[in-house]
């Protein structure tokens, strides 16, 4: 017959700490793309706040010039 092993579980700091580190390695492998994400994010509604507000101005610099003049 052979002994009986016991087998004990994982420390459970050690445990979480394996898990924390894998979760930080998967987390900052897509941290840039975030990043960058974000980045086109604002710019695009910059974009389209510009082109809103460059199209108000016109409108208002027409109207200003027609009434202006007559």
């Amino acid at each position: 017959m052979q002994p009986i092993q016991e087998s004990f579980p994982e420390d459970a700091a050690t445990a979480g700490k394996k898990r924390r580190r894998a979760r930080e390695a998967a987390s900052s492998d897509s941290y840039p793309v975030a990043v960058m994400c974000w980045i086109f994010g604002v710019a695009a509604f910059e974009l389209i706040v510009g082109l809103l507000c460059a199209g108000l101005f016109e409108r208002y610099s027409s109207l200003v010039i027609r009434l202006s003049q007559g």
